[in-house]
């Protein structure tokens, strides 16, 4: 039934997966998308507050700050240029 849907909404708290929040984050959605051929994905409850906790760590690389939808957009557009997942139009906060 989930595979290939015209269309998937996600809850996504954080941008790094926090497994105390009970929800998926954005970097897990965009495995799930993957794996299920999704044409069109809508990230919701997105705020990022508990990825701060990823800035002390200086070797972790991603967003370590909560970020404005334009900016979140911007870093899921530039993660799907990079891994080449051209066939997710949109992964958007709303």
């Amino acid at each position: 039934m989930l595979w290939k849907p015209d269309l998937l909404i996600l809850g996504t708290q954080t941008y790094n997966p926090h497994p105390e929040t009970g929800m998926i984050s954005v970097n897990e959605a965009f495995k799930l998308v993957r794996r299920w051929n999704a044409k069109e994905c809508y990230i919701v409850h997105y705020s990022g507050l508990l990825d701060f906790k990823e800035a002390s760590n200086q070797r972790f690389r991603g967003p370590v700050k909560a970020m404005t939808a334009d900016q979140l957009q911007g870093v899921i557009d530039a993660h799907l240029q990079v891994t080449g997942d051209n066939g997710v139009h949109h992964l958007l906060n709303v």
